[in-house]
């Protein structure tokens, strides 16, 4: 398994933030206490959103592949982002 690289890590977290963050019930039970969200519905909201995510990813990537128009406006989109970010 490739180690995951510490940016990938950081935009699925937000991404499984953005997921759970759809979740009324855990959001409502987190508004109490993060613990009460631990020991309520939190886990198997965490849980949820890596599946959901993984499935919206697989989607997106399919549509990206099979629709060259879009292929060719996410990479404008990605390389004028790229062009912003200083070098390593």
């Amino acid at each position: 398994m490739t180690p995951l690289h510490l940016y990938s890590l950081l935009h699925y977290f937000y991404t499984l933030a953005d997921k759970i963050a759809e979740n009324k019930p855990v959001m409502l039970q987190l508004k109490n206490s993060p613990e009460q969200a631990l020991n309520g519905d939190d886990p198997d909201a965490f849980y949820g959103a890596v599946m959901d995510s993984s499935d919206a990813h697989e989607n997106q990537k399919f549509q990206l592949l099979s629709d060259t128009g879009l292929g060719q406006d996410m990479m404008k989109l990605l390389l004028a982002h790229l062009a912003q970010r200083p070098m390593k």
